[in-house]
């Protein structure tokens, strides 16, 4: 009887699991289930908006072609200097041995003074001359005497001149005309200066 017993409760448990298998409502409860895969590292990526990166605030914005530069007449630099400094501006000259500086008199009248090279002036001889050694910036000129001196921050002995009292030799060499680009300063002493960004000859 015992025997009858286990038999009839192991066909009815198998009846049981098969029905609950066919239960409509079973059967999407269980499809439903969350998975316990976890998501791909593909799937996070493609889930996740793309942020398109701002540029940086380091980039450097190349200059204004040099035909966009305008093109000034020395006269207009003295004349407008202290507007003018920190604009980028196109010049053209001849080579000149010395530097530009302009100052205003006591009545408010501006003076434009050009100082020349320095020189030992103590080793010529008595009766002898073109023996000292001198030096003088470099500038860009115009006639009426006008100019801007050339500076180079990066290289301060790259626009020179040097030689004796009697001659002297300069870079760029003195000759014809040149064009030059550049940040045009004026200094606290007066100063007419042209940060050089190019210079070339003319033809």
């Amino acid at each position: 009887m015992k025997v009858l017993s286990v038999a009839v409760w192991s066909v009815w448990a198998a009846l049981v699991t098969a029905a609950a298998a066919c239960d409509p409502q079973t059967a999407a409860t269980r499809s439903a289930a969350p998975s316990s895969v976890e998501p791909t590292a593909s799937d996070l990526a493609s889930s996740t908006p793309s942020v398109t990166a701002a540029p940086s605030a380091s980039a450097k914005v190349a200059p204004a072609p040099a035909k966009d530069v305008p093109l000034l007449d020395f006269s207009t630099l003295a004349k407008d200097a202290p507007k003018l400094s920190g604009k980028r501006v196109r010049v053209i000259g001849e080579i000149f041995a010395g530097g530009f500086t302009l100052t205003t008199d006591r009545d408010g009248v501006p003076t434009l003074s050009t100082p020349g090279g320095t020189c030992t002036g103590d080793l010529c001889a008595k009766g002898f001359t073109c023996c000292d050694h001198c030096a003088s910036d470099v500038s860009l000129m115009t006639i009426p005497l006008m100019g801007v001196r050339l500076v180079d921050k990066a290289d301060p002995h790259r626009f020179m001149c040097t030689g004796s009292e009697c001659s002297m030799t300069c870079n760029p060499p003195k000759g014809g005309r040149y064009e030059a680009i550049g940040i045009f300063r004026f200094g606290p002493q007066g100063e007419l200066d042209l940060e050089v960004e190019s210079i070339a000859p003319l033809p």
